[in-house]
């Protein structure tokens, strides 16, 4: 149930043209037996053809963040298989690493 909240609650942003740019794990509000709900837009933006902007959690971006190129709405679903692996392994899929080494 997790899962699906989260998926339809970025697929009804993208469907705005939204972009969140920080899905963590950290910004999921579950409610027992209810819901999960994405919450902390403050680094959501618009989608346009020029999204270069380095901002989110370094545990959590996508490739094209972290290298400061062109994304797109991909780097939201980046987010929620990171957030997903972190789910169903109990453990980053990075290790226990600081967000310096994650970027390299």
């Amino acid at each position: 149930m997790i899962w699906w909240d989260l998926l339809n609650g970025i697929n009804k942003l993208h469907e705005l043209s939204i972009y969140h740019r920080d899905l963590k794990l950290q910004n999921i509000l579950y409610v027992p037996n209810k819901c999960a709900k994405i919450i902390d837009f403050g680094m959501a933006t618009l989608m346009s053809d020029s999204s270069e902007s380095f901002v989110g959690s370094p545990l959590f971006m996508s490739p094209q963040v972290i290298f400061n190129e062109k994304y797109s709405y991909k780097c939201d679903i980046w987010s929620l298989g990171i957030i997903f692996y972190c789910m169903i392994c109990r453990v980053s899929p990075y290790g226990d690493t600081s967000n310096i080494k994650v970027i390299q």
